[in-house]
């Protein structure tokens, strides 16, 4: 998938699959943001806008701001 766009062509992860390890799929995503906070939130918001989980991103989005606010 290329920034800004939908490659519709893009393979679709199967989590099911045995073959699939969660946990270096996020440590590539992590790796790919730079090991930034920022920009990892902003790359886990805009999945799941992409998802259509408009409510869920919108209360993960409110705590997190909170959080930010208490570690000021």
């Amino acid at each position: 998938m290329t920034a800004g766009g939908n490659d519709m062509n893009q393979e679709i992860i199967n989590f099911e699959d045995d073959e699939i390890d969660v946990e270096e799929l996020g440590s590539d995503i992590a790796k790919q943001c730079g090991w930034g906070r920022e920009t990892l939130m902003d790359v886990f918001f805009a999945a799941l806008t992409d998802a259509n989980h408009h409510t869920l991103r919108s209360r993960l989005e409110d705590a997190y701001n909170n959080y930010l606010e208490e570690i000021k």
